[in-house]
């Protein structure tokens, strides 16, 4: 493993955002019946993504296929305006603070 790949693995990444019905609450009961080994991750309802986080941060997805999907069609454009764009998703949340702190909106 090299050190970019020990870095992502030994990080602990966390849902940004939460969600009705997630299972962050649930993760020590849930990881525990999670077989030790599989081939792919597919996750159906990702909602706030509390398990995936959970499963990547341990590096239990490490060299899986992983299929993360949701019917909410605006959480699945979040995750990849994430994923795909951060610095600009960073510098438009940038942008919206100066003119929230400019106008002072609350």
């Amino acid at each position: 493993m090299n050190a970019v790949e020990n870095t992502l693995f030994t990080k602990k990444y966390q849902p940004f955002i939460k969600w009705v019905g997630g299972k962050r609450g649930l993760l020590k009961q849930l990881l525990p019946l999670f077989p030790k080994e599989f081939k792919n991750y597919h996750e159906p309802f990702l909602g706030g993504g509390a398990v995936f986080f959970e499963l990547y941060s341990l590096g239990y997805l490490k060299d899986k296929k992983i299929y993360l999907s949701d019917i909410n069609s605006e959480l699945i454009n979040a995750y990849n305006v994430v994923k795909n764009t951060p610095v600009e998703l960073i510098s438009n949340i940038d942008v919206i603070l100066h003119f929230r702190k400019t106008l002072k909106v609350t």
